[in-house]
């Protein structure tokens, strides 16, 4: 997996690439809601049950070709993917995002916060992580003392060195549809990290941060008003662009309703290279405006129950930029005007 760090440039910038942990959907499955007893995980999930139900194994063999896709253009674009095997009754261990947050400090050593899952039903797939990570010397791991659910609900934000973090004010198994993480837990993180933690109140059925907004290293958001309270998407907009100057009109990408319940905000962006669900050409034509390359891709089966891109993967080498890029440019800007 990840090497420990280097004082060259070269291994510090190959320290810094992204590693992208997944997990074989062998055992892929969407389970009937309210069959456990519990209220459903999330409202896509209901009728993504129907669907899944009409033929569940050939529902499975598409959902592994989608994955397939996904992982080999990430592995074309140059990032690292490592593929945990997956178990039976672990149906969204594919997920791989939730169960785990990690973060490489300014210091070069890796912090991983492990989740405690408002669906008490995943809380295994924490352990299977751990078990994994344990395997290397420079990672710290530490464990959420509330309900907070990984890089799901904790986005960090390289443009501005910032966690956009998600929260509920009814946290639990029974409210899971409506968000999953205690905001009790952002102190965790922000003390473990060093990073500064934004919360963010999500709205029913945008049940995680990474479902509703996506931070860009240009310092543009891709975002959905819907997924968030009325107050959070205004903190959101003050956070994110008033208090660096940045124009709102000119940094936030905003979608709309069917693009949103498409999971468009659910994306990975590596470099220059944004991967995310198939979404409309308006908004593609958004991204590639402002600079960058798009890849869409058919992952249909897992926004079924509720997940995308960013769900399916995991950034195990996350490193953090002290300061952001806008603290970078500033600087660089700095010097230029000097001489």
């Amino acid at each position: 997996m990840t090497k420990k760090a280097d004082q060259s440039d070269d291994t510090q910038q190959n320290n810094n690439a992204p590693v992208f942990l997944m997990a074989d959907p062998s055992f892929y499955a969407i389970e009937k809601p309210f069959d456990d007893g519990h209220a459903p995980a999330n409202d896509f999930s209901i009728q993504g049950y129907e669907e899944y139900a009409k033929d569940p194994e050939a529902f499975t063999e598409k959902a592994k070709e989608q994955w397939t896709q996904l992982r080999d253009i990430f592995n074309r674009l140059g990032v690292q993917t490592v593929v945990m095997p997956s178990e039976p009754g672990k149906v969204d261990q594919v997920f791989t995002a939730d169960p785990s947050l990690t973060l490489r400090t300014k210091k070069g050593k890796l912090v991983t916060i492990s989740s405690r899952f408002s669906n008490e039903g995943r809380q295994q797939e924490v352990e299977d992580q751990l078990a994994l990570f344990r395997q290397e010397a420079d990672r710290i791991t530490i464990a959420a003392p509330y309900q907070m659910e990984g890089t799901g609900d904790n986005v960090y934000d390289p443009f501005r060195d910032i966690f956009w973090s998600g929260y509920t004010k009814t946290p639990g198994r029974e409210g899971a549809a409506s968000g999953r993480s205690d905001i009790r837990a952002h102190k965790t993180l922000s003390n473990a990290t060093g990073v500064e933690v934004i919360s963010l109140e999500v709205q029913q059925p945008f049940f995680h941060i990474d479902t509703s907004l996506a931070p860009l290293p240009s310092g543009h958001i891709v975002c959905y008003k819907g997924g968030m309270s009325d107050e959070a998407f205004e903190k959101m907009q003050q956070n994110a662009f008033d208090r660096y100057g940045l124009p709102r009109d000119k940094y936030m990408i905003e979608v709309s309703e069917s693009d949103a319940a498409a999971y468009a905000c659910n994306l990975r962006c590596v470099g220059d290279t944004i991967v995310m669900p198939t979404c409309s050409q308006e908004l593609q034509d958004k991204l590639k405006d402002i600079g960058y390359d798009v890849i869409t891709t058919d992952i249909s089966q897992f926004i079924h129950t509720g997940g995308g891109v960013h769900c399916l993967t995991n950034n195990i080498n996350e490193t953090r930029i002290p300061g952001g890029y806008i603290s970078q440019m500033k600087m660089s800007s700095s010097r230029k005007m000097a001489l």
